[in-house]
């Protein structure tokens, strides 16, 4: 399979998550033959929100502790996580009948989170085992299976994360799980994966530059595009860490560009989550350090077009209503970046994003004027 070299873009699958969140990020639209996948719906059922007397309080406070107690430094023992276990259940077991919450719901929900949670830590897998093994009735059992095959999807292991989910939809058909997480698409597309790596493996016997960005691609693929976005738990650890491999033991590689870029998108993406802006002089730094790295990469466009971006992104969500120092010289470095591109690089698909990105910029303006 030959791998053409990434453009900011081709991005549009892998950050379909960020199309509220981010400024233009060129264009946001599925790649041809990729369907959007519906977006997860958070169940609307959940605890009482005012607890009105002391049984709602005890069972707001005990639940709101097992959800916290997850992101805790000591969460990765076995221990830890078998009491986590046992105190989940028992919780199910005193109030799964009461109108204080919902199993089938949030309650399900915010479980699924947990367990994605603990499934990061290396005892997870033999604990998870070790509690079906002894309660096989369990009220969460759907959710373990589901927790072993995070456990290998998130460490790359994708024909073991194929059988544990499917396990789920075979086996718990009904589960909240299998109809929430665990679509048809999803589970085609993890095959589909999956047999690619077997040929990645297959095809390079000794490590190599090419073979390192295939990896971290295909990687990086599984785990943005094959699941309902950040709700399988966004763990980008091992692409990026093959990335950061390749990076540094070739340097010099045609694909060290492409896998530093992406690391950079990526995160800014995720760090402008909700429209938060704090980070967009960080990654104005880290775009300008890659262009002067990489002097003669094919991302320089994109480079450039995404601190425009982000120096935009710094006044266009702004709630103030009229503009001050700050806002001006934001504008008039977005409005830069944007003729740079434009200049520098007219045949670049980020050219046509530039142009976008200054009709914005003058509908903007018209309308603070």
């Amino acid at each position: 399979m030959q791998f053409k070299k990434i453009n900011k873009s081709s991005f549009s699958v892998y950050f379909l998550f960020a199309a509220c969140c981010i400024i233009t990020l060129v264009t946001f639209s599925c790649k041809k033959g990729v369907e959007e996948r519906p977006q997860l719906q958070q169940p609307q059922q959940s605890l009482v929100e005012k607890p009105e007397n002391n049984e709602e309080k005890q069972a707001l406070e005990i639940y709101r502790n097992l959800s916290g107690l997850v992101h805790e430094d000591n969460a990765h023992s076995s221990l830890f996580i078998k009491k986590w276990l046992e105190d989940y259940e028992n919780f199910l077991l005193k109030y799964e009948n009461s109108h204080l919450l919902n199993y089938s719901g949030q309650v399900k929900y915010d479980l699924s989170k947990s367990l994605r949670e603990l499934s990061k830590s290396e005892n997870s897998l033999e604990t998870f085992q070790n509690y079906i093994h002894v309660h096989p009735n369990s009220r969460i059992i759907d959710g373990l299976h589901f927790g072993i095959g995070c456990y290998y999807f998130h460490r790359g292991n994708l024909q073991n994360a194929l059988k544990y989910f499917k396990i789920v939809k075979q086996k718990y058909s009904n589960s909240y799980f299998d109809k929430e997480y665990l679509i048809a698409e999803d589970i085609s597309n993890l095959e589909k994966n999956a047999e690619e790596l077997k040929l990645i493996q297959n095809s390079y016997q000794k490590q190599s530059d090419e073979k390192l960005w295939k990896l971290g691609e295909l990687y990086f693929h599984s785990m943005q595009r094959s699941w309902n976005t950040l709700e399988v738990g966004y763990d980008m650890s091992l692409p990026f860490s093959i990335f950061d491999e390749l990076i540094k033991k070739y340097p010099r590689s045609q694909w060290a560009d492409n896998a530093e870029f992406l690391i950079i998108v990526s995160n800014e993406v995720n760090a402008g989550e909700g429209g938060d802006v704090s980070s967009n002089l960080d990654y104005v730094k880290e775009y300008k350090e890659f262009i002067k790295k990489y002097p003669k990469s094919e991302l320089i466009p994109d480079a450039l077009l995404s601190i425009g971006q982000l120096y935009f992104s710094f006044v266009r969500l702004s709630k103030e209503e009229n503009y001050n120092q700050a806002d001006l010289k934001m504008i008039a470095l977005a409005k830069m970046k944007a003729e740079e591109v434009i200049a520098k690089y007219p045949l670049a698909d980020a050219a046509k994003a530039a142009k976008d990105l200054l009709t914005e910029i003058n509908i903007f303006e018209s309308k603070k004027k």
